[in-house]
């Protein structure tokens, strides 16, 4: 009986021994494997995008959008380890200049893109005038031959007298590409939105007064609906715009500029002289040449399914284009009222946005198609996770401003959760928060 237990022991013991052989082996196989594979994956890769690649490996083990070492909650965990999902093989995007276009949306898109650059440590193209942060248009030749402009970070006066380049800029400033591209880093990529002029024009309306031009009848179109002071505009609408015009000349502050704000004020923003707004041709051939300059023009009333597409033609995650809207109207402030006949003529009145609007919206929908099938459910889960957002970061709304541009402000939750940290910040705040690295961090011209 001992002997067959002996013998027993001793059967077990080498098959034991022989399957710690074999999984030895095995892990050693594999780690060889592993090894091999990384180093074939890298070999994908350029030299410039290695380095941006461990960048944001090192950014990921650091403070993402406000992530710490110190999670403890379970949605920080599940925030932060989303972040490791990987959807492109390519080194995401970090040269961009956003062209902010007045009202359609842009504050919360360059809130993203703020974000998104600060935490990685990228150069802004700035002003030492922080008005240029608002809707003041920034003239950058002339700030740069003040020497006005911030350096880029790392950077000093004893650099010589090379020229700084910039990753990112989004200011208010007119696009000029052969200006923009002297600032920039080689390669940046150049982005801007739009949004239907029915609704932008009655925003931009709503939002400068221009219903103030009206002089003596004022004070009774004044306690109008809104809808009432653009039917009003639109029946001498180039009567009040040149009267805008003469005011401008009479006064320096950002009243000079709502001439501008007041007929096509998109694609002058974008560049395009206001003098040939009425030519048909001339607005079609410049529509032409911003569709081959523009990586990417994201459309307000799509702006989600924009974003999704920004995410993945430049390579970013989920985690990059979460916001929280800043500067949103009440729906009692909009254009809910506005008849048909009054959108179809603003749209008239703007018949150059329009052009410009309907031209970008189609390559929207463009590369959505492109995207696949996928695209429904990503959305559906990109906007789940903007619920959990405002659930896990804001307590709620309250309301400011007054008459026509009354809008909500998403008040923050104390004791947030690390991620929200940045998440919940204003504009304002993220550009003071910029300012003041690139400050602390080079040597400003002056």
């Amino acid at each position: 009986m001992k002997k067959c237990l002996k013998f027993q022991v001793r059967s077990m013991l080498k098959v034991h021994l022989t399957l710690g052989f074999f999984v030895i082996v095995y892990l050693i196989s594999l780690s060889r494997w592993l090894k091999d594979f990384q180093t074939r994956q890298l070999d994908l890769y350029s030299i410039d995008d290695i380095q941006q690649l461990l960048a944001k490996l090192q950014f990921l083990s650091g403070p993402t959008l406000g992530v710490t070492g110190n999670l403890t909650s379970h949605a920080d965990l599940h925030f932060k380890t989303s972040l490791l999902k990987e959807d492109c093989h390519r080194a995401p995007v970090t040269n961009i200049v956003y062209i902010r276009t007045h009202k359609t949306g842009s504050t919360t898109l360059c809130n993203i893109i703020n974000r998104y650059g600060y935490l990685r440590n990228l150069s802004f193209m700035l002003d030492e005038n922080f008005r240029n942060g608002r809707n003041f248009y920034m003239n950058i030749s002339l700030a740069f031959q003040r020497n006005t402009l911030l350096r880029p970070l790392r950077t000093s006066v004893q650099d010589g007298s090379t020229r700084p380049l910039y990753n990112m800029t989004t200011l208010h400033t007119q696009y000029d590409r052969n200006v923009i591209a002297k600032f920039m880093v080689p390669n940046a990529r150049y982005i801007t939105s739009l949004r239907d002029p029915a609704t932008q024009f009655e925003s931009a309306f709503a939002h400068y007064k221009l219903h103030h031009v009206f002089g003596k009848e004022k004070h009774k179109l004044i306690s109008k609906p809104i809808e009432d002071s653009i039917a009003e505009w639109l029946k001498k609408p180039k009567f009040y715009l040149d009267k805008l015009k003469r005011t401008a000349k009479l006064r320096d502050s950002e009243e000079q500029w709502l001439h501008l704000y007041a007929r096509n004020g998109q694609i002058n923003d974008l560049g395009f002289e206001a003098k040939h707004h009425g030519d048909l041709k001339r607005v079609s051939e410049y529509i032409d040449s911003l569709d081959k300059e523009f990586d990417l023009v994201l459309i307000t009333e799509y702006f989600d399914e924009s974003l999704l597409i920004l995410k993945k033609q430049f390579c970013w995650e989920v985690e990059d284009i979460l916001y929280i809207s800043e500067n949103q109207r009440l729906n009692e402030a909009k254009t809910s009222a506005i008849s048909q006949s009054l959108r179809d003529s603003i749209r008239k009145w703007n018949s150059a946005d329009f052009q410009l609007y309907q031209h970008f919206n189609r390559t929207l929908w463009q590369k959505i198609k492109k995207y696949g099938p996928q695209f429904k459910e990503d959305l559906s889960n990109f906007r789940k996770r903007l619920k959990d957002v405002l659930h896990n970061c804001t307590k709620g709304q309250v309301t400011t401003g007054r008459k026509f541009f009354r809008r909500t402000v998403y008040t923050k939750k104390r004791n947030l959760p690390d991620y929200c940290i940045m998440l919940v910040k204003t504009k304002d705040q993220i550009v003071l928060k910029i300012r003041e690295k690139q400050l602390g961090n080079s040597i400003n011209y002056n």
